[in-house]
């Protein structure tokens, strides 16, 4: 009803972005909705947010270099275009620029940290996603956000099929109980076997 509006469009890309499994949505489905939104209002941050955050799920290197300094310029300043920018360094950083990043992370702050694991879920950036969530589990401020930062890190154990560590984190209680729920949804509805004891 209306074309023209750029929040309808948003609204329809946040539902195939935050529903994956109910929408089937590819990754091309949930890409277009925003860029729509976009394209009719280029100011539309909350659109470009989650474009840049599609580039980096998808490891499309290409377009985070054509998004991510944009972003970075319209966030200035603020706990996301920081997040933004050390998770392109360590996406898609060279050598020197990747190890500066990995070498700072205990310095970022919670704010900052938080951002990051739910963007370097795609098997490309498992080392450096492993050494975030840790950076992010060792904070203080983690236990009030346990359950935000373990589901991103549980979706990507899974994705990444490293089943070793997702188990010895359930069983030693390492993740918070609505992370293990939702990890083990998705392993279910997936059909990835897991030990008998933890379904």
């Amino acid at each position: 009803r209306y074309p023209d509006d750029p929040a309808a469009w948003y609204l329809l890309g946040e539902v195939y972005f935050h529903l994956p499994y109910q929408s089937l949505a590819t990754t091309e489905n949930k890409r277009e909705p925003f860029t729509r939104a976009l394209t009719l209002d280029p100011t539309y941050l909350p659109a470009e947010i989650h474009l840049v955050d599609l580039a980096f799920v998808a490891a499309d290197e290409t377009a985070a270099d054509s998004l991510v300094p944009h972003f970075r310029e319209v966030a200035r300043g603020s706990a996301y275009e920081r997040a933004y920018s050390v998770t392109h360094a360590l996406a898609f950083g060279d050598a020197a620029t990747k190890s500066r990043a990995m070498a700072g992370l205990d310095t970022l702050s919670f704010d900052v940290l938080r951002h990051i694991p739910g963007l370097l879920s795609h098997p490309r950036f498992g080392e450096e996603s492993k050494a975030v969530s840790a950076a992010v589990r060792s904070k203080p401020e983690y236990a009030a956000v346990a359950g935000f930062v373990d589901f991103f890190y549980g979706q990507a154990l899974l994705r990444w099929g490293d089943l070793e560590t997702l188990v010895g984190l359930v069983e030693r209680g390492e993740m918070s109980p609505p992370a293990v729920a939702s990890t083990l949804g998705t392993a279910f509805f997936a059909g990835i076997p897991l030990p008998d004891g933890l379904s």
